[in-house]
């Protein structure tokens, strides 16, 4: 299993097991529990997510392009 349920506050995290990162967060157990076996089943990285996969990234739009 490289995948697990944890419970913080209200929510319902799914964390990779090896590394203890949160890869996905959920509000509904059931939603938590698709996707986790989704997860332990090969789906996305097998257990092995690079972290950079789940930083945000904020992108600036430039205000001055026009339409051609």
């Amino acid at each position: 299993m490289n995948y697990q349920i944890v419970k913080v506050n209200n929510n319902f995290n799914v964390v990779e097991t090896l590394t203890g990162l949160t890869i996905e967060s959920f509000d509904v157990f059931n939603l938590a529990r698709k996707y986790l076996s989704f997860l332990n089943k090969g789906g996305a990285f097998n257990g092995f997510t690079p972290a950079f996969i789940l930083r945000k990234v904020h992108i600036s739009i430039n205000s001055d392009y026009e339409d051609m």
